[in-house]
């Protein structure tokens, strides 16, 4: 019997991304049958489906306790979700980055401040020796939330910290300028295996990579090395994942770890189909190793 599978979206874009597209059509060829169906919609019978892939749920950083009871329940009635639930509950909060710290990945610096603490932005800047920083709320879609400030801008963007505070903890980094002067690095993995890679590189005058403020891509091979590197990260995680976007910057020759991506990252398919059939084999074999 051919499987069915349902690639979660959200609310304001209930069909299918056009990056999606392209992987919907892989694995259409491999016999799978693929729908778009809204996380949030009560109506869905997910039990109904072989797999479910988080490919589009953009909005669970507005809802996140909502998420999660999703989340669980489909762990509860047997779903098979890609990545694996207990991934994403993990990768959701960005504190994993000090996790991942400890275990030896490189990241970019990160001084943390825990939700409802009362921290003045100024003086994690002194204390760092930061003159310009990057301010994150450690649950965050799209760069939601995140702001650029400075030595002199800290005390005027106290506010902002304390409504992001109100809501999560915060990450505060410094300002990495190879983003802006080399770009920021994509890996992305399927099944572990490297796939395909890119640079990122942000708008004149932004901080932000993201194509909704303006950065611009481009497909890049990366050295060996930097495969490596990108790998050692995944190696220091529980479980495999079915799919993961490492995206880092180099720095002196490191690459430097921002986020791991393992819940709805874009795939950066762009119509390449062999790598559209890469994620599509990983998805099945996913399905293979855990039959309903």
């Amino acid at each position: 019997m051919n499987p069915r599978i349902a690639f979660a979206t959200f609310e304001k874009m209930p069909v299918l991304d056009p990056d999606d597209v392209v992987a919907a059509a892989a694995l259409q060829a491999r016999g799978a049958a693929v729908e778009a169906a809204v996380w949030s919609d009560s109506r869905v019978r997910w039990r109904d489906f072989d797999a479910v892939a988080l490919r589009s749920t953009w909005d669970y950083h507005h809802r996140p306790t909502e998420f999660v009871a999703w989340l669980q329940g489909l762990a509860a009635d047997g779903v098979h979700v890609c990545n694996p639930v207990e991934t994403v509950l993990w990768n959701m909060d960005k504190r994993y980055l000090l996790e991942l710290s400890a275990k030896g990945v490189p990241i970019v610096p990160t001084r943390w401040i825990e939700q409802g603490e009362n921290a003045s932005l100024d003086d994690v800047l002194r204390e760092q020796g930061w003159s310009n920083a990057v301010v994150k709320p450690a649950v965050s879609v799209n760069s939601f939330g995140t702001f650029r400030t400075s030595l002199a801008e800290a005390p005027k963007r106290q506010l902002e910290l304390g409504r992001l505070l109100e809501e999560s903890g915060v990450l505060v980094q410094p300002f990495v300028r190879e983003i802006v002067d080399d770009g920021e690095w994509s890996l992305l993995f399927f099944d572990g295996e490297f796939s395909h890679a890119l640079v990122k590189r942000p708008a004149q005058n932004d901080f932000r990579t993201q194509s909704n403020f303006g950065g611009k891509h481009t497909r890049t091979a990366p050295s060996e090395s930097l495969v490596r590197q990108g790998r050692s990260v995944l190696d220091a995680i529980l479980a495999r994942p079915v799919y993961a976007r490492v995206d880092g910057v180099v720095v002196g020759g490191q690459f430097q770890l921002m986020e791991l991506e393992l819940i709805e990252p874009s795939l950066y398919l762009d119509g390449d189909v062999a790598a559209a059939e890469r994620f599509a084999g990983a998805l099945l074999q996913s399905m293979r190793e855990h039959p309903r």
